[in-house]
């Protein structure tokens, strides 16, 4: 794996001499001799394996005499530490295709290895050790400091006599002899790395060749590293980052400050690390999940989801209940995520290159449940203008799925712009959830997380458009491959038949995929044709491209076909052969003239219908009673009509103290706010004295759902039923009888009734007595005349001159009648009409 080492030129503003190597001892190994230039001699291994250590010693590693320069020069005896130096390596970048056995130095990748090292300036200890002994004395030293590295107790009593440490996964102090350094990387299988220099534990050879003079080697060389005495160093605290289309990488670090070099700067998160560690520890739920899966007795009981050790100890507890209360083991994972806007594609010449640039760790957006990758692409005239990728950490809680990656078609808000504006851009939007900077897709080496997004820069590329609407066509070949909207096989189109206009409709985001209901289908053979109507559940609005309608939020109902692309053998082979001449490559297509095909077949498909009795200005109200009208059904022609945009069927009843009435009608798209926000099935709306019920129901291809048979047998009843119970009781009628200061209690609230004849007599009382009365005086039988009188709640009383009335055969006392609904006005009044002062009218008095 390591190949030789490249002397290049090396910028370092500290003067490195070499010290001289004289005669060899008893085994062969060069004596060293410091000098005035370099006052030390060193040895060191690579911990790049633990089966072979390869051994250097002075003036092999420029960048390892440096980092250790300081250090050693003012040791007044021989020292230990760990240090790092830079390796050319035999793999080439991921993304060069090149011959193994010629490969060119610049072709090759470079890492960074953790050494350990020992240095001297009086050095007779290593002189007359071998190399093998050398190698065999340093690889003690290194696993003797590591095991003792892991005593706490050790740890803490050196940390008093030595303030050099890091925050490890633990969120503990690790002693350590260099700076700390915290790294995103999208091309490493962890891809954070934090705490000491470990750099044998980062897998650095996943890179592609845009590394090669930013890498961190080229960092090294160049001093601008995380290097407490390096005039050109990164700054404590902060960052240097580089990010392109293939590559996301920061590299941060620190000196007097370790915590900004931790898996996370917020002190929240630090808190609940010991508390999540004990739970990993005592919980077998989080730290095996399968296990505690296969030992779970109620099958009802949510699996626990999949944990590693630093993703738990570093998430969020869950709180829930009114009291805030934590939950033990339903935490929230938090990401890392990319952030950047990167060119993908454009037809203009725009420099796409990338370069480092700098930044604070508390400028890193903050870890966040999900990470976003939003795609936009430009059309202008149906072509792909430029393809723009947006990574960001979802702060604005725009994500809510469970998927691990989930990706959707959210932009356009109208789509059907997609079809009817020229120069429009369309938003594709991903959002993830399982590992940090999921939301890039990196640069496709074999160690690609499953969780990160699948999509890559090629895909964007050499799309052959065998459909019509090119911008549709785009978007589904590339986002949608693959799915139920895939256009890369099939071409389809949809059409609305109200308006009788192209729609955009596409499986999972104009619709919900679960609920879709074929009403009809038909294959037309000869025009290599389907076509079928289907009813849906909208998730946006069907027809919003036309400003004069509102959306509902129902069962929509339009015509789509589809056709596959008839394609030769030559013809696959001539696409393969130009495809490289043009990037959007045009063919023909099968789709071209669906618009006509809509107008020929859109009636030849039975729909779903509706009773209907409708005119120019609306549905037409008919009267089932009425008070004050004759009931007369003579030229009502109730039809049945197929329903349009949606199988939705109307019946109103209308109720009000003079009339009921109804109407049916199939609903229609609402041209007011109002109606669409009044979608449910059934609604009541009351005006004054008025109570308008209103049913929505859902037809099928067989049958009507508001005929007759739902109005008088269910509607009505119900209703009637709901109008009644709305009416308060008003209670029983009180009316006076002899004089103006007694009143009695009526069996009914049917009201009182006060009759003045000519001759002086005088009849007053409740209605509900009158056919007592009659019976008792049949000349009074004009009273029967409040039984039917028309008392609303408008009206107190009416009365009327009563005079030469014959009621079977007998003759009725002349007078004055007034029927009331409660109380009758007073004979004492001088306006009242029973004063006998007030002379005789045959007219009604009405007040």
């Amino acid at each position: 794996m390591v190949a030789a080492l490249p002397i290049s030129k090396f910028p370092i503003l500290i003067i490195l001499g070499f010290s001289t190597f004289k005669k060899e001892n008893i085994f062969g190994a060069a004596r060293c001799t410091p000098t005035i230039m370099q006052p030390f001699c060193w040895w060191a291994i690579d911990l790049v394996t633990a089966t072979k250590f390869h051994l250097y010693r002075n003036g092999m590693s420029p960048l390892l005499e440096h980092n250790i320069y300081l250090r050693c020069s003012q040791a007044a005896s021989g020292i230990y530490g760990f240090s790092f130096m830079n390796v050319t390596t035999n793999i080439t970048y991921v993304d060069l295709k090149v011959n193994k056995n010629e490969t060119k130095i610049e072709e090759r990748q470079k890492i960074l290895v953790e050494t350990i090292y020992y240095c001297c300036k009086s050095c007779e200890y290593y002189e007359e050790k071998s190399d093998e002994e050398i190698i065999e004395d340093l690889a003690t030293e290194f696993y003797r400091r590591r095991l003792k590295d892991s005593d706490s107790t050790l740890l803490s009593r050196k940390y008093q006599e030595d303030s050099g440490y890091c925050i490890n996964v633990d969120g503990e102090k690790e002693m350590s002899d260099v700076s700390c350094i915290f790294v995103l990387d999208v091309n490493t299988p962890a891809k954070v790395h934090f705490g000491a220099m470990h750099w044998n534990m980062i897998d650095l050879m996943k890179q592609s060749s845009e590394r090669e003079s930013n890498s961190l080697v080229s960092l090294a060389l160049s001093g601008h590293f995380c290097a407490s005495y390096s005039v050109s160093q990164i700054p404590d605290g902060e960052c240097v980052r580089y990010a392109s289309i293939r590559e996301y990488f920061v590299l941060c670090c620190c000196y007097e400050t370790p915590e900004l070099c931790a898996y996370t700067i917020s002190n929240k998160s630090m808190s609940n690390v010991k508390a999540n560690r004990e739970i990993w520890e005592s919980n077998v739920e989080v730290r095996n999940s399968l296990l505690a899966n296969e030992l779970r007795k109620n099958t009802l009981d949510t699996p626990t989801s999949s944990w590693t050790y630093r993703d738990f100890i570093y998430s969020k507890p869950m709180t829930f209940g009114d009291q805030k209360e934590i939950s033990s083991i339903r935490n929230v994972p938090l990401w890392h995520c990319a952030v950047g806007r990167f060119m993908v594609y454009s037809i203009r010449d725009i420099n796409t290159s990338a370069e480092l640039d700098r930044l604070k760790r508390k400028d890193l957006p903050v870890r966040t449940e999900y990470c976003i990758a939003d795609f936009w692409i430009e059309f202008k005239q149906g072509q792909t203008e430029s393809i723009i990728f947006d990574a960001k950490a979802d702060t604005k809680r725009e994500c809510n799925s469970i998927e691990s990656v989930f990706c959707q078609l959210i932009g356009p808000e109208c789509l059907n712009d997609l079809l009817y504006v020229s120069n429009i851009q369309a938003q594709y939007q991903c959002c993830c959830n399982r590992g940090n900077l999921c939301n890039h897709w990196g640069n496709s080496n074999p160690s690609k997380s499953k969780y990160q997004i699948s999509l890559k820069p090629k895909d964007f590329h050499n799309v052959i458009f065998q459909c019509h609407i090119k911008a549709i066509a785009y978007l589904t070949q590339i986002f949608l491959k693959r799915t139920n909207a895939d256009l890369s096989e099939i071409c389809w189109r949809s059409f609305d038949y109200h308006f009788e206009q192209e729609i955009l409709m596409i499986p999972g985001v104009s619709y919900q995929r679960e609920m879709i209901y074929r009403v009809a289908r038909k294959e037309f053979s000869d025009q290599h044709l389907i076509c079928e109507i289907l009813n849906t559940f909208p998730l946006r609005s069907q027809n919003c491209h036309r400003k004069d309608y509102f959306h509902q939020p129902i069962t929509y109902q339009f015509f789509k076909c589809e056709c596959k692309q008839r394609r030769t053998y030559l013809s696959l082979l001539m696409d393969l052969f130009f495809s490289y001449l043009q990037k959007e490559k045009e063919t023909e297509t099968c789709d071209e003239n669906m618009a006509d095909y809509f107008k020929q077949y859109k009636n030849t498909l039975k729909r779903p219908t509706c009773y209907e009795v409708y005119h120019q200005n609306g549905p037409l109200v008919i009267d089932l009673y009425s008070v004050t009208r004759k009931i007369n059904f003579t030229g009502i022609l109730i039809k049945r009509v197929m329903t349009n945009s949606t199988p939705i069927c109307v019946t109103f009843i209308k109720i009000s103290r003079e009339s009921i009435s109804f109407g049916i009608y199939a609903l229609r798209p609402s041209k007011t706010a109002a109606e669409a926000k009044n979608s449910r099935r059934l609604t009541t709306f009351k005006h004054h004295q008025t109570n308008t019920f209103v049913q929505r129901c859902q037809s099928n291809s067989t049958k009507s759902c508001n005929g007759f048979p739902n109005l008088i047998e269910h509607l009505l009843p119900l209703t009637l039923h709901r109008y009644a119970g709305d009416r308060e009781p008003s209670g029983y009628s009180k009316c006076y009888i002899t004089d103006d200061l007694k009143r009695i209690n009526c069996k009914t609230n049917l009201g009182c009734f006060d009759f003045h004849s000519f001759d002086g007599e005088r009849q007053r009382g409740c209605i509900d007595d009158i056919p007592k009365l009659i019976k008792e005086k049949p000349k009074l039988l004009v009273l029967n005349y409040c039984k039917h009188a028309k008392l609303w709640k408008f009206r107190s009383y009416t009365c009327n001159g009563i005079h030469n009335i014959t009621y079977s055969h007998v003759k009725t006392l002349d007078g004055v009648l007034c029927c009331c609904k409660k109380i009758c006005p007073l004979s004492n009044q001088a306006q009242s009409p029973t004063n006998a002062n007030m002379g005789f009218n045959t007219f009604e008095s009405v007040s």
